[in-house]
């Protein structure tokens, strides 16, 4: 972990609040600083902005060897463009960053881990968030996971949904963008034993509504922005069981903003409730492997106005890896009108309507 003396100093610099995660803060995007004439009560300052939210990232597998042979560059390479768009973007860490641990139990299949090189990636993906509250950041144990949260600060990305005690994993990413407070709270569903942050064993932030309940309702206030993560669904299904739709909805009434949910590796429905987004399931975003059911997936754009919600968007994704030689990128045309037209269908049973234009679907709230 960077020696205390830095992370004081970064901090200070960054105006940090009490109790607010420094790696978050020193990545947070600085607030925009107006001209007089933007100011004034015929022209107010601006205060929109955009959340740009993926799915899951793994940069194991066949993902090593591409970037073995084209460089660090070349997995983001289609994408971030458009991720840099966005004044904050946000994924899923489905692995750790480490070369050390022991295997977290003699059952579990598949095991991730990839090391400090492969994940150098991350460091041209313009993310600038990522959860680690899923059922693979675990995968080679404590050890393996301290080094994945060190590897994440190292490339300047902020973290969320696990620590190195259970105050660390609790506490949120927080970002300022042009005077309004952005909260990210990550939790994960698909939890084994030795996964769970302890008192003397780190670990991620285990699913439990009440807390999560709670959580929400401690930092949503005037002025913030509470966006919440889970890991959860059943793989390779694209229709959210009942437990989610209940959990999604109670984390709404409780005040988040939207609901950002992974772990199925394809997309599924999206709802609006209460007018406020919930992406059941994203998808993949980059990763090394070819489901067995291959298929396309899906990016959010969430827009706002200060603390309000004013839109939010479906960005279809290519998910064939193999046939973009693990380069993934965002479609286009015909290819993403029926990606967002799946995604409507797969929607039916919640009445949410979506707009298709300029690649992208937009969402009605």
């Amino acid at each position: 972990m960077s020696p205390i003396p830095i992370i004081a100093i970064v901090a200070m610099l960054c105006c940090c609040s009490p109790g607010e995660d420094p790696a978050a803060a020193k990545k947070a995007p600085s607030p925009s600083t107006p001209s007089p004439d933007d100011a004034s009560p015929s022209n107010p300052a601006n205060t929109s902005f955009t959340v740009f939210a993926a799915g899951d990232v793994y940069l194991g597998s066949f993902i090593r060897s591409r970037v073995e042979k084209h460089g660090a560059r070349h997995t983001f390479a289609r994408l971030k463009g458009t991720i840099e768009e966005h004044d904050i973007a946000f994924a899923n860490l489905e692995s750790p960053i480490s070369s050390r641990g022991e295997p977290i139990n003699d059952t579990k299949k598949p095991l991730f881990r990839i090391s400090v090189e492969q994940a150098q990636p991350l460091a041209h993906s313009g993310l600038d968030v990522m959860t680690v509250a899923n059922n693979h950041t675990m995968d080679y144990r404590s050890d393996s996971f301290a080094d994945t949260l060190e590897a994440l600060d190292a490339l300047h990305i902020a973290h969320t949904g696990g620590g190195l005690t259970p105050g660390e994993a609790d506490a949120p990413a927080v970002f300022e963008v042009r005077g309004t407070r952005v909260v990210f709270l990550s939790y994960n569903r698909i939890v084994m034993p030795g996964m769970a942050v302890t008192g003397y064993r780190p670990g991620m932030n285990v699913y439990h509504l009440d807390d999560i309940v709670s959580d929400i309702e401690e930092h949503r206030k005037d002025g913030t922005v509470v966006l919440v993560s889970v890991h959860w669904g059943e793989q390779y299904v694209e229709l959210p069981r009942k437990r989610q739709i209940v959990g999604a909805h109670a984390m709404i009434d409780a005040g988040a903003d939207a609901v950002l949910g992974h772990h199925p590796h394809c997309p599924q429905s999206v709802e609006v409730y209460r007018g406020k987004p919930v992406f059941y399931s994203l998808g993949n975003f980059v990763f090394g492997l070819n489901p067995p059911r291959g298929r396309h997936n899906i990016a959010a754009v969430l827009r706002f106005e200060g603390d309000t919600l004013t839109g939010a968007e479906i960005l279809p994704v290519h998910g064939l890896f193999f046939a973009t030689d693990y380069q993934p990128h965002f479609l286009e045309g015909e290819e993403a009108r029926k990606v967002v037209e799946h995604i409507v269908k797969l929607s039916e049973r919640f009445d949410t309507h979506v707009e298709f234009s300029g690649g992208r679907g937009i969402i009605s709230l």
